[in-house]
Protein backbone atom coordinates (compact mmCIF):
# COMPACT_ATOMS: atom_id res chain seq x y z
CA UNK A 1 0.00 0.00 0.00
CA UNK A 2 1.32 2.92 -1.01
CA UNK A 3 0.06 6.72 -0.44
CA UNK A 4 -1.43 8.04 -3.06
CA UNK A 5 0.94 11.50 -3.08
CA UNK A 6 3.97 9.21 -2.71
CA UNK A 7 2.68 7.03 -5.84
CA UNK A 8 4.09 8.70 -9.13
CA UNK A 9 7.25 8.34 -7.69
CA UNK A 10 9.96 7.37 -10.59
CA UNK A 11 11.28 4.57 -9.12
CA UNK A 12 7.85 3.03 -8.09
CA UNK A 13 6.58 3.60 -11.44
CA UNK A 14 9.76 1.58 -12.69
CA UNK A 15 9.19 -1.11 -10.44
CA UNK A 16 5.41 -2.15 -12.50
CA UNK A 17 4.31 -2.92 -15.52
CA UNK A 18 1.02 -1.17 -15.81
CA UNK A 19 -0.68 1.82 -13.40
CA UNK A 20 -4.50 0.74 -13.16
CA UNK A 21 -7.51 3.30 -12.06
CA UNK A 22 -9.91 1.23 -10.20
CA UNK A 23 -12.43 3.06 -9.44
CA UNK A 24 -14.44 5.06 -8.85
CA UNK A 25 -15.08 7.31 -10.62
CA UNK A 26 -12.92 10.49 -12.23
CA UNK A 27 -14.89 12.93 -10.47
CA UNK A 28 -14.63 16.52 -9.15
CA UNK A 29 -11.72 15.69 -6.38
CA UNK A 30 -8.35 17.25 -5.99
CA UNK A 31 -7.08 13.92 -5.65
CA UNK A 32 -7.75 13.62 -9.83
CA UNK A 33 -4.05 15.32 -9.55
CA UNK A 34 -2.80 12.67 -8.17
CA UNK A 35 -4.12 9.99 -10.56
CA UNK A 36 -2.67 12.45 -13.33
CA UNK A 37 0.80 12.38 -12.13
CA UNK A 38 0.88 8.56 -12.02
CA UNK A 39 -0.47 8.44 -15.47
CA UNK A 40 2.26 11.41 -16.79
CA UNK A 41 5.25 9.56 -15.55
CA UNK A 42 3.83 6.01 -16.79
CA UNK A 43 4.32 7.58 -19.85
CA UNK A 44 7.35 9.11 -19.11
CA UNK A 45 8.24 5.16 -18.82
CA UNK A 46 6.22 3.50 -21.34
CA UNK A 47 4.28 2.10 -19.19
CA UNK A 48 0.73 0.89 -19.90
CA UNK A 49 -1.55 3.32 -17.95
CA UNK A 50 -5.05 1.55 -17.87
CA UNK A 51 -8.64 3.07 -16.73
CA UNK A 52 -10.87 0.02 -15.40
CA UNK A 53 -14.25 -0.11 -15.15
CA UNK A 54 -14.58 3.66 -13.58
CA UNK A 55 -17.49 6.01 -14.03
CA UNK A 56 -16.56 9.60 -15.54
CA UNK A 57 -17.99 12.47 -13.29
CA UNK A 58 -19.71 14.87 -11.82
CA UNK A 59 -17.13 17.53 -12.42
CA UNK A 60 -17.68 21.20 -12.18
CA UNK A 61 -14.46 22.79 -12.05
CA UNK A 62 -12.37 24.17 -15.26
CA UNK A 63 -9.48 22.48 -13.43
CA UNK A 64 -10.46 18.99 -12.64
CA UNK A 65 -12.34 19.10 -16.17
CA UNK A 66 -8.75 20.11 -17.73
CA UNK A 67 -7.55 17.55 -15.49
CA UNK A 68 -9.85 14.82 -16.55
CA UNK A 69 -8.97 15.30 -20.19
CA UNK A 70 -5.09 14.74 -19.65
CA UNK A 71 -5.52 11.21 -18.02
CA UNK A 72 -8.01 10.46 -21.17
CA UNK A 73 -5.23 11.39 -23.47
CA UNK A 74 -2.54 9.73 -21.18
CA UNK A 75 -4.67 6.24 -21.22
CA UNK A 76 -3.53 3.43 -23.22
CA UNK A 77 -6.50 1.58 -22.77
CA UNK A 78 -9.10 0.26 -20.57
CA UNK A 79 -13.45 0.74 -20.32
CA UNK A 80 -15.69 2.34 -18.50
CA UNK A 81 -18.81 1.15 -16.58
CA UNK A 82 -21.66 3.42 -18.53
CA UNK A 83 -22.54 5.05 -21.55
CA UNK A 84 -22.78 8.27 -20.24
CA UNK A 85 -19.00 7.99 -18.55
CA UNK A 86 -18.20 7.04 -21.97
CA UNK A 87 -20.05 10.12 -23.49
CA UNK A 88 -18.72 12.42 -21.40
CA UNK A 89 -15.26 11.55 -21.97
CA UNK A 90 -15.99 11.98 -25.57
CA UNK A 91 -16.66 15.10 -25.25
CA UNK A 92 -13.31 15.59 -23.07
CA UNK A 93 -11.04 14.11 -25.97
CA UNK A 94 -13.11 12.53 -28.50
CA UNK A 95 -9.44 10.19 -29.07
CA UNK A 96 -9.69 8.31 -25.97
CA UNK A 97 -9.33 4.34 -26.01
CA UNK A 98 -11.83 2.90 -23.94
CA UNK A 99 -14.70 0.76 -24.44
CA UNK A 100 -18.42 0.79 -22.53
CA UNK A 101 -19.49 -2.09 -20.53
CA UNK A 102 -20.54 -2.57 -16.66
CA UNK A 103 -19.05 -2.12 -13.04
CA UNK A 104 -16.69 -4.93 -12.19
CA UNK A 105 -18.43 -5.44 -9.14
CA UNK A 106 -21.25 -7.28 -10.72
CA UNK A 107 -18.99 -10.45 -11.73
CA UNK A 108 -17.70 -10.49 -8.16
CA UNK A 109 -21.01 -10.24 -6.59
CA UNK A 110 -22.27 -12.69 -9.37
CA UNK A 111 -19.46 -15.24 -8.71
CA UNK A 112 -20.35 -14.91 -5.21
CA UNK A 113 -23.88 -15.95 -5.44
CA UNK A 114 -23.04 -18.58 -7.88
CA UNK A 115 -20.87 -20.23 -5.28
CA UNK A 116 -22.74 -19.36 -2.07
CA UNK A 117 -26.25 -19.77 -2.41
CA UNK A 118 -27.62 -22.84 -3.82
CA UNK A 119 -31.17 -22.10 -4.33
CA UNK A 120 -32.53 -18.80 -4.09
CA UNK A 121 -36.02 -19.67 -4.90
CA UNK A 122 -35.79 -20.93 -1.00
CA UNK A 123 -38.03 -18.41 1.50
CA UNK A 124 -36.17 -16.52 4.61
CA UNK A 125 -38.02 -17.52 7.75
CA UNK A 126 -39.04 -13.27 8.13
CA UNK A 127 -39.52 -10.53 6.26
CA UNK A 128 -36.06 -8.26 6.04
CA UNK A 129 -36.01 -4.89 4.46
CA UNK A 130 -32.41 -3.89 4.35
CA UNK A 131 -31.71 -0.35 4.29
CA UNK A 132 -28.36 0.83 2.33
CA UNK A 133 -28.30 4.63 2.94
CA UNK A 134 -25.77 7.25 2.92
CA UNK A 135 -26.42 11.43 3.36
CA UNK A 136 -25.84 13.18 0.45
CA UNK A 137 -22.53 15.10 -0.32
CA UNK A 138 -21.09 18.24 -2.15
CA UNK A 139 -19.73 16.05 -5.36
CA UNK A 140 -23.34 15.28 -6.25
CA UNK A 141 -24.96 18.81 -4.59
CA UNK A 142 -22.91 20.91 -5.59
CA UNK A 143 -25.21 24.31 -5.34
CA UNK A 144 -26.03 23.54 -2.22
CA UNK A 145 -24.46 25.16 1.15
CA UNK A 146 -22.90 23.10 3.57
CA UNK A 147 -26.13 24.58 5.87
CA UNK A 148 -28.48 23.61 3.37
CA UNK A 149 -26.58 20.13 2.65
CA UNK A 150 -26.79 19.37 6.11
CA UNK A 151 -30.65 20.54 6.55
CA UNK A 152 -31.65 18.08 3.58
CA UNK A 153 -29.68 15.55 4.97
CA UNK A 154 -31.62 15.93 7.75
CA UNK A 155 -34.82 15.67 6.62
CA UNK A 156 -33.88 12.93 4.71
CA UNK A 157 -32.74 11.26 7.82
CA UNK A 158 -36.38 12.06 9.44
CA UNK A 159 -38.15 11.44 6.35
CA UNK A 160 -36.97 7.85 6.29
CA UNK A 161 -38.00 7.30 10.04
CA UNK A 162 -41.38 8.25 9.37
CA UNK A 163 -41.31 5.49 6.56
CA UNK A 164 -39.57 2.87 8.83
CA UNK A 165 -41.85 3.81 11.71
CA UNK A 166 -44.81 3.22 9.17
CA UNK A 167 -43.66 0.42 8.18
CA UNK A 168 -43.17 -1.47 11.01
CA UNK A 169 -46.64 -0.77 12.36
CA UNK A 170 -48.96 -1.51 9.21
CA UNK A 171 -46.44 -4.61 8.05
CA UNK A 172 -44.36 -5.94 10.54
CA UNK A 173 -41.17 -6.20 8.58
CA UNK A 174 -37.80 -6.17 10.71
CA UNK A 175 -35.98 -3.37 9.58
CA UNK A 176 -32.16 -4.23 9.09
CA UNK A 177 -30.05 -1.12 9.31
CA UNK A 178 -27.46 -1.97 6.81
CA UNK A 179 -24.29 0.32 5.64
CA UNK A 180 -22.41 -0.18 2.64
CA UNK A 181 -19.00 2.31 3.69
CA UNK A 182 -17.26 2.17 6.89
CA UNK A 183 -13.66 3.62 6.36
CA UNK A 184 -11.48 4.90 9.55
CA UNK A 185 -11.73 8.48 8.74
CA UNK A 186 -15.51 10.24 6.93
CA UNK A 187 -18.26 9.02 5.49
CA UNK A 188 -19.36 6.03 7.46
CA UNK A 189 -22.82 5.28 6.84
CA UNK A 190 -23.18 4.24 10.31
CA UNK A 191 -23.21 7.95 11.36
CA UNK A 192 -26.38 8.59 9.27
CA UNK A 193 -27.68 5.31 10.82
CA UNK A 194 -27.51 6.81 14.00
CA UNK A 195 -29.50 9.84 13.03
CA UNK A 196 -32.07 7.36 11.90
CA UNK A 197 -32.84 5.82 14.85
CA UNK A 198 -33.00 8.68 16.97
CA UNK A 199 -36.60 9.39 15.31
CA UNK A 200 -37.26 5.18 15.81
CA UNK A 201 -39.20 3.47 18.66
CA UNK A 202 -36.25 0.61 18.80
CA UNK A 203 -37.39 -2.46 19.00
CA UNK A 204 -36.92 -6.65 18.31
CA UNK A 205 -38.28 -5.99 14.87
CA UNK A 206 -34.86 -3.32 13.89
CA UNK A 207 -31.00 -3.99 14.17
CA UNK A 208 -28.89 -1.55 13.53
CA UNK A 209 -25.09 -2.80 12.35
CA UNK A 210 -22.58 -1.53 14.36
CA UNK A 211 -20.00 -3.84 13.56
CA UNK A 212 -17.04 -4.43 11.13
CA UNK A 213 -17.72 -6.93 8.24
CA UNK A 214 -15.20 -8.60 6.15
CA UNK A 215 -16.37 -8.53 2.35
CA UNK A 216 -18.10 -11.38 2.29
CA UNK A 217 -19.49 -11.18 5.85
CA UNK A 218 -21.08 -7.98 4.16
CA UNK A 219 -22.22 -9.87 1.07
CA UNK A 220 -23.94 -12.27 3.48
CA UNK A 221 -26.07 -10.04 5.31
CA UNK A 222 -26.99 -8.01 2.28
CA UNK A 223 -27.98 -11.78 0.98
CA UNK A 224 -30.16 -12.60 3.67
CA UNK A 225 -32.56 -9.41 2.57
CA UNK A 226 -36.14 -9.36 1.16
CA UNK A 227 -36.26 -6.41 -0.09
CA UNK A 228 -33.36 -3.37 0.34
CA UNK A 229 -33.71 0.08 0.05
CA UNK A 230 -30.77 0.94 -2.15
CA UNK A 231 -29.01 4.24 -2.03
CA UNK A 232 -25.28 3.89 -2.42
CA UNK A 233 -24.02 2.92 -5.46
CA UNK A 234 -22.80 -0.33 -4.84
CA UNK A 235 -25.93 -0.84 -2.91
CA UNK A 236 -27.69 -1.13 -5.93
CA UNK A 237 -25.64 -3.19 -7.61
CA UNK A 238 -25.03 -5.81 -4.86
CA UNK A 239 -29.04 -6.08 -4.52
CA UNK A 240 -29.40 -6.59 -8.40
CA UNK A 241 -26.54 -9.08 -8.59
CA UNK A 242 -27.76 -10.90 -5.80
CA UNK A 243 -31.54 -11.03 -6.53
CA UNK A 244 -32.74 -8.82 -3.78
CA UNK A 245 -35.70 -6.53 -5.00
CA UNK A 246 -35.12 -3.14 -4.04
CA UNK A 247 -36.36 0.31 -3.87
CA UNK A 248 -33.90 3.17 -5.17
CA UNK A 249 -33.67 6.27 -4.13
CA UNK A 250 -31.32 8.23 -6.43
CA UNK A 251 -28.77 10.69 -5.38
CA UNK A 252 -26.75 11.61 -8.16
CA UNK A 253 -29.42 13.04 -10.16
CA UNK A 254 -30.47 12.74 -13.76
CA UNK A 255 -27.40 11.65 -16.03
CA UNK A 256 -25.74 10.47 -12.49
CA UNK A 257 -24.47 7.25 -12.16
CA UNK A 258 -27.19 5.76 -10.33
CA UNK A 259 -29.94 6.87 -13.06
CA UNK A 260 -27.69 5.79 -15.61
CA UNK A 261 -27.66 2.20 -14.08
CA UNK A 262 -31.53 2.20 -13.50
CA UNK A 263 -31.95 2.43 -17.18
CA UNK A 264 -30.17 0.24 -18.24
CA UNK A 265 -31.71 -2.53 -16.38
CA UNK A 266 -35.12 -0.76 -16.66
CA UNK A 267 -35.64 -0.29 -13.23
CA UNK A 268 -36.50 3.16 -12.89
CA UNK A 269 -40.17 2.80 -11.97
CA UNK A 270 -38.93 1.83 -8.71
CA UNK A 271 -36.76 4.52 -7.57
CA UNK A 272 -37.57 8.07 -6.14
CA UNK A 273 -35.39 10.90 -6.00
CA UNK A 274 -33.57 12.13 -2.89
CA UNK A 275 -35.17 15.50 -2.95
CA UNK A 276 -38.25 13.22 -2.54
CA UNK A 277 -38.31 11.10 0.11
CA UNK A 278 -39.13 13.81 2.54
CA UNK A 279 -42.57 14.45 1.15
CA UNK A 280 -43.66 11.10 1.34
CA UNK A 281 -45.24 9.36 3.89
CA UNK A 282 -45.64 6.18 2.73
CA UNK A 283 -42.97 3.62 0.95
CA UNK A 284 -45.90 2.64 -1.75
CA UNK A 285 -42.95 1.00 -3.87
CA UNK A 286 -42.36 -1.37 -1.36
CA UNK A 287 -45.69 -2.16 -1.49
CA UNK A 288 -45.71 -2.94 -5.60
CA UNK A 289 -42.65 -5.03 -4.80
CA UNK A 290 -44.36 -7.87 -1.78
CA UNK A 291 -46.15 -9.82 -4.14
CA UNK A 292 -43.79 -9.72 -7.19
CA UNK A 293 -40.68 -10.84 -5.21
CA UNK A 294 -40.14 -13.68 -7.15
CA UNK A 295 -40.82 -12.03 -10.86
CA UNK A 296 -38.43 -9.39 -9.90
CA UNK A 297 -35.28 -11.15 -8.81
CA UNK A 298 -35.69 -13.61 -11.72
CA UNK A 299 -35.61 -10.25 -13.61
CA UNK A 300 -32.38 -8.95 -11.96
CA UNK A 301 -30.44 -12.33 -12.05
CA UNK A 302 -30.88 -11.99 -15.65
CA UNK A 303 -29.71 -8.69 -16.18
CA UNK A 304 -26.54 -9.38 -14.32
CA UNK A 305 -26.15 -12.02 -16.04
CA UNK A 306 -26.63 -10.01 -19.42
CA UNK A 307 -23.86 -6.63 -18.04
CA UNK A 308 -21.65 -9.40 -16.98
CA UNK A 309 -21.40 -11.00 -20.31
CA UNK A 310 -21.14 -7.71 -21.83
CA UNK A 311 -18.03 -7.18 -19.33
CA UNK A 312 -16.35 -10.17 -20.38
CA UNK A 313 -16.67 -9.56 -23.88
CA UNK A 314 -14.88 -6.37 -22.97
CA UNK A 315 -12.23 -7.99 -21.51
CA UNK A 316 -11.30 -10.41 -24.58
CA UNK A 317 -11.35 -6.84 -26.98
CA UNK A 318 -9.55 -4.73 -24.54
CA UNK A 319 -6.98 -7.02 -22.74
CA UNK A 320 -7.00 -10.32 -24.72
CA UNK A 321 -8.04 -12.45 -22.63
CA UNK A 322 -11.24 -14.90 -22.42
CA UNK A 323 -12.49 -16.11 -19.01
CA UNK A 324 -14.80 -18.32 -17.97
CA UNK A 325 -18.00 -16.85 -16.98
CA UNK A 326 -18.89 -19.11 -13.84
Amino acid sequence: IVKIDKASEPKLIESVDAIIIGGGPLMESSRMYNLFNCFLEGRKQNKQNIIFGCGLGPIHSKKIETVTRKILMLTSAGFVRDRESYLLASQLFSKHNLKVACDPAFAYIRRWRLHNIVNRNIKPKENKIGLLLRENTREFRNSLSDMDLESMNENFALGVSKLISSNLRNFKNSIELLYMNAPWIGGDDRLFNRKLIKNIDLNDNVRIYRDYYTLDQQIENISDMTVTIAMRYHGHIFSIALGIPFVSIDYTGKNGKVSSLLNRIDYTNRSYLWEQIVTFNELEKIETIDGQKDKISKKLLLETDRLVSKLYRTYETVFNVNLDQN
